[in-house]
């Protein structure tokens, strides 16, 4: 019985060191993640409360998580760009915010997530998945995050997601595109016009319908002060959504923008003719709708061509998410 006390001892003390092991993955220190279709929306009542209220849907989206730290225990990710979409009774709910998740453990391997999230229209509210057994299969994550725990009334989202490979991200080139600031519509005023260069990538996510949705990722633009200088201006960097609807054909881009390191701001295209070229994107985004005093980026975004190691087939996990042959999702 003394030995078999001494040998417990020491592998429960080991034990940290093979959970701690079981994380060390080749994820790159920032990557992006898309969701898969394990990944649900749910809202409304859960046990033990009774209510008819439930609805569930099918939830796509992007998100970077980023390595932030480790301790004898932990290794810390940031959660950042949450870019989620939610289509409900013919339109679409967006979900954005910011989070943590952490996995490790002493004794079994647990994970968590938590995030702050702007869903719809509502304020942003804390989601928590509770500190849980698993991760195993890290660097993919499923977990499921709930504002009250999914007891009563709450809203549920399960994050089933795993790292985009690289050659499943779309380059694009801004360069020739503009921001304006002034007065449009009915007002009057003048309107200064600055350069604005850069990238931004899209992500495949759905298509159903007739459209066909994309994640805006790694937008990281400079805007000069003039055409002759390339001194001064301001930083831009954000994510969104890109669609593309045909017949007819037509296009849209929402993207959320942070200019100058100040608060974000939506950019909105609205629904306007165009998409039919998958390697060039023109369209103009405005913070206001166009409506006196604005502002606005009119982008040129051009497909930029992989290096030829990046040219390789798609693999079968990426065409479950819609690539069909020749098409925007697909490296030329």
């Amino acid at each position: 019985m003394k030995y078999r006390a001494i040998l417990l001892v020491l592998l429960l003390g080991l034990a940290p060191g093979l959970v701690r092991g079981q994380t060390v993955t080749d994820l790159p220190p920032s990557q992006i993640y898309r969701l898969t279709d394990k990944s649900l929306y749910q809202d409304g009542c859960f046990p033990p409360c009774l209510c008819p209220i439930m609805v569930s849907s099918a939830i796509t989206g992007t998100f970077r998580l980023s390595r932030a730290s480790q301790d004898p225990l932990f290794t810390y990710y940031a959660v950042g760009d949450v870019n989620l979409i939610v289509p409900l009774g013919g339109g679409e709910i967006r979900i954005t915010g910011t989070g943590t998740y952490k996995i490790g453990g002493e004794f079994a391997l647990v994970h968590q997530l938590q995030l702050e999230l702007k869903v719809g229209d509502r304020d942003i509210q804390k989601y928590d998945s509770g500190l849980v057994v698993g991760g195993g299969d890290f660097p993919a994550i499923n977990l499921t995050v709930a504002m009250n725990g999914m007891i009563c009334r709450d809203t549920a989202i399960t994050f089933a997601a795993v790292p985009v490979p690289s050659n499943q991200i779309l380059p694009y080139s801004i360069a020739g595109s503009s921001y304006e600031q002034g007065c449009f519509g009915p007002c009057d005023c003048a309107i200064s016009t600055a350069p604005a260069f850069g990238k931004l990538g899209l992500v495949r996510l759905s298509d159903a319908g007739g459209i066909v949705t994309f994640g805006v990722v790694d937008a990281s633009w400079r805007v000069l002060r003039s055409a002759s200088s390339a001194a001064g201006g301001f930083l831009v960097n954000g994510f969104g959504i890109y669609q593309v609807s045909s017949p007819p054909k037509t296009q849209r881009m929402l993207l959320d923008l942070t200019l100058d390191g100040r608060a974000s701001q939506k950019f909105d295209s609205g629904v306007v003719p165009g998409g039919g070229n998958p390697f060039r994107i023109d369209i103009a985004l405005a913070a206001n709708g166009f409506a006196c005093f604005d502002q606005v980026f009119d982008l040129h975004a051009r497909r930029i061509r992989p290096p030829a190691t990046m040219q390789a087939e798609p693999s079968k996990k990426g065409r479950r998410h819609g690539d069909k042959g020749p098409s925007f999702a697909d490296p030329q």
